[in-house]
């Protein structure tokens, strides 16, 4: 086969086909090293996926036989492949090849090709106590595209204040979350504490003043 022809794949990838995956579009054919008078008469050809979502996806074709001169390709079979992004970046790869099943060419080839698969986009979710002398404040978590994380449990504390929530914005205005709770947002995000006043100011009531309460310029009590 080395002497007369070989399979070949050609790989449109696009890594940010989407923001959960990658996308190849694979297309295996025959080259021809030299020419024949008989050209390849080929039975099967076939693509297939390393760790991609529909492994294993062979095409049958129709038996053929094609003449091409030197150094010519011949395209049979297209597929599309599509590769899921993890938290990690890891190895895709494709594979495609070519049978013949007799006469003076019978034999096979294949051919792969490997690519990066990238990870999902990651995001920091920080935590801020948003009172002086905030105490117990959580440590920033990571958060993966369209993964929910759970906010830490762990409730911060000042003297003569209890926490109630966290909230995107420090005044509150935002979008509350108890300690604990699912977080689902795929954005950079801080959370501000929330609290409450244990011992708000004692006013004491002394009723209506009265007539009597009053002096006048001269020192003496109006009765």
């Amino acid at each position: 086969i080395s002497n007369t022809w070989s399979a070949y794949i050609k790989v449109v990838y696009d890594s940010a086909y989407s923001a959960t995956q990658a996308r190849a579009t694979v297309t295996v054919g025959v080259y021809y090293n030299k020419k024949h008078n008989h050209g390849v008469h080929y039975d099967t050809a076939f693509i297939s996926g390393v760790k991609s979502t529909n492994t294993s996806i062979k095409n049958y074709t129709k038996p053929g036989t094609y003449q091409k001169d030197a150094g010519s390709y011949l395209a049979i079979a297209t597929r599309t492949l599509y590769f899921n992004k993890t938290t990690s970046a890891y190895t895709g790869k494709v594979m495609g090849g070519v049978g013949k099943g007799g006469g003076d060419w019978q034999g096979s080839s294949q051919t792969s090709y490997s690519f990066t698969v990238p990870a999902l986009a990651k995001y920091t979710i920080k935590y801020n106590g948003n009172k002086t002398g905030a105490k117990n404040v959580p440590s920033q978590q990571t958060k993966y595209y369209g993964k929910n994380i759970t906010l830490s449990k762990t409730k911060p504390t000042v003297d003569d204040w209890t926490f109630t929530k966290w909230n995107t914005a420090a005044n509150g205005s935002g979008t509350s979350y108890a300690a604990g709770a699912t977080f689902k947002a795929n954005a950079n995000t801080t959370l501000y504490g929330q609290w409450s006043n244990q011992n708000p100011p004692y006013i004491e009531d002394i009723g209506e003043p009265t007539i009597s309460d009053y002096s006048t310029e001269s020192g003496y009590a109006i009765k």
